[in-house]
């Protein structure tokens, strides 16, 4: 088999299901693959400060801002997120935002899920 039938998107576009039961908002979050230079670039930052903390253990508080920290580097667009009654623009200050209150774990926990979802990441 040739690998090269074997390539991952570059991205995915996930569509964020209600945390009330489960339908299609119109919500789309666009992901970066695991090949994406995004999650590539995000990906050294976070192992070159893993080194750079040398031996220290890694708190709860660390391996939290590493997973969101992905995810922010992963978001690379969203459309129709509202919040406080307007559109909110796709920044990594706002994915950042997002991801990390707790009122939306549940749209972190999706996004999380899809990204690590590496099968979504391979056409049909």
């Amino acid at each position: 088999m040739d690998l090269n039938a074997l390539i991952p998107a570059d991205s995915i576009e996930v569509v964020v299901l209600s945390p009330k039961d489960g339908t299609p908002t119109d919500i789309v979050i666009t992901l970066a693959g695991p090949a994406n230079p995004a999650k590539q670039a995000y990906e050294r930052r976070a192992l070159d400060a893993r080194f750079k903390r040398k031996a220290a253990a890694m708190d709860v508080d660390a391996l939290l801002d590493e997973s969101q920290g992905e995810l922010v580097a992963r978001t690379l667009a969203w459309t129709n997120l509202v919040l406080d009654g307007s559109e909110l623009p796709c920044t990594p200050e706002n994915a950042a935002k997002v991801y990390g209150d707790p009122r939306f774990f549940w749209l972190r926990n999706q996004v999380a899920n899809a990204a690590g979802d590496n099968q979504r990441f391979f056409p049909n």
